[in-house]
């Protein structure tokens, strides 16, 4: 089995700088989303907020023509 890799972004926010980081439980699949939301959130709440970025493994199964298109297609994304 192939994997690819994709990225994933989950924005956190805290109150005080001693806090624990919290998340709403959101993930976004592009960075320009999860900039946005991180920006509306700290106007709004005036809480401290920052994009975490995290990747997942995807398994890539059929044959390769198709596993190399999707990775293409995954990569232009970005």
């Amino acid at each position: 089995m192939k994997l690819i890799e994709k990225h994933v972004y989950v924005v956190g926010y805290k109150k005080n700088d001693n806090d624990e980081w919290e998340t709403s439980g959101k993930v976004y699949g592009n960075l320009q989303d999860a900039n946005w939301n991180c920006y509306d959130m700290g106007v709004k709440t005036g809480a401290i907020t920052q994009v975490f970025e995290f990747t997942r493994p995807m398994p890539i199964s059929g044959d390769i023509k198709k596993s190399e298109k999707l990775k293409d297609m995954i990569q232009d994304e970005y």
